[in-house]
Formats: structure tokens, sequence, C-alpha cells
């Protein structure tokens, strides 16, 4: 199944352009369907992290990133002046070439991997949360291909430095397999979520400009 999914998104990955991707996303849907669609994401990861061992606090860190997410990247037109800003610094950070965000995201996951040991003798939940923040956040700032390369990159790293047995890719069980597998999914949840909040956010820019044009 992992196997199946990798070839998937490496044939969409290999075929990728932008414009293509959101167009498709967004030629005949509603930004309010995407905004919906990420709220059901997050509401589904925040509780399977609790199955996988997390606390409750999850939920509420989930809904804070989500609503931050949705504050920065309004779905809503016109746009305040703040708003404007923000969508010029965004752009300018995705406009930076593919190495150095590449950079930035193997950096964050090898500092999580840094840390993680010595956060505290936590549940493998809320582990899994501390992975999961630089696919969230490489997924909401950077290309989507560096995006999908991060997912791939924490899932393995929360393979090796997690999952036990810590610091080996071996499993000596179904219950390990399922946790790794449980990480995969939720993973690629959270990578969804900020593609699903982007794409309503340039949709409404989209239409905003397609109105102003006939006007």
């Amino acid at each position: 199944m992992i196997l199946l999914s990798c070839h998937m998104l490496e044939d969409a990955v290999v075929s990728y352009k932008p414009e293509k991707l959101l167009g498709t996303m967004t030629s005949q849907s509603d930004p309010i369907v995407f905004r919906l669609v990420a709220a059901f994401l997050t509401a589904g990861s925040a509780l399977l992290d609790i199955y996988l061992g997390g606390s409750w606090a999850s939920v509420g860190v989930a809904a804070v990133l989500f609503g931050l997410m949705c504050f920065l990247s309004p779905s809503s037109m016109p746009r305040r002046l703040f708003h404007s800003l923000i969508a010029e610094k965004f752009s300018s950070v995705r406009r930076t070439s593919l190495p150095i965000q590449w950079t930035a995201g193997a950096a964050s996951i090898l500092l999580v991997a840094v840390l993680e040991p010595h956060v505290g003798p936590y549940g493998l939940g809320r582990q899994y949360n501390l992975y999961l923040l630089p696919i969230c956040i490489a997924a909401f700032l950077f290309d989507f291909r560096i995006a999908v390369l991060v997912w791939f990159a924490s899932v393995l790293t929360c393979y090796y430095c997690a999952i036990p047995p810590r610091y080996s890719f071996g499993l000596a069980s179904m219950k390990e397999l399922a946790e790794v597998l449980g990480f995969f999914y939720l993973g690629l949840a959270i990578l969804t979520v900020p593609i699903m909040i982007r794409a309503s956010a340039w949709h409404a820019e989209r239409g905003s400009k397609g109105v102003a044009t006939r006007d």
C-alpha cells in the first residue's frame, strides 16, 4: 500500500505544474469546499494522533494552527493591506530556489530529530506531533514538490528515530508496522491541509481578478 502511494506521488511530482495543479483543483469548486476538506482532515488527524498515544491538547494545537493558516491565507476578497503584504512575503518565499527550500525543510527535520529525545518522556503520539511540524510548515510555505519530499523524509526520520526499536528500521511486530503506517497517513493528511488552504486562497484571488477584469 505504501509503495502504491509512493508511485502515485512520484507520477504526480514528475508531471507537476503549479498552475495546472491549482487550476485543476479549483476550476469547478468553491473555496469554502477546500476549507471544509482541510477542517475535516485537521480534526481527523488530531483524533488519529490521540488514538496513537497523543494527548487531547493536540486537538487545541491543531485548531490553532488551522485557524492561523486560514487567517494568513484568507479565501475572502478583497484582502486587507495586512493580508496583501503577507501574500507578497509568501510569494517571495515560494519563488526561492528549490535547493534552498529543500535545505530549510531538511534542516527542520534534523532539528526535530536532535531535540525530540530531550523534550521529555512522551508517548509516541506526541513524538509524532514534533515530526509533523516540518511537514505542515513546508506544505504551507514551500513548493509542492519540496513539501512532498519533506513529508517522505519526515516519515523515514520518525520511523528511524522514534518508532521502536529506536534508531533502527527494524519491525519486530505488527503493532510497529501499524505505527509506521499510522504516521505515514497522518503525515499525508497534514501535508494536504495547507495545500487545501492555499488552493482556496488562490481560487478566491483568481476569481477576484477575473471580476475586476470584466468590470
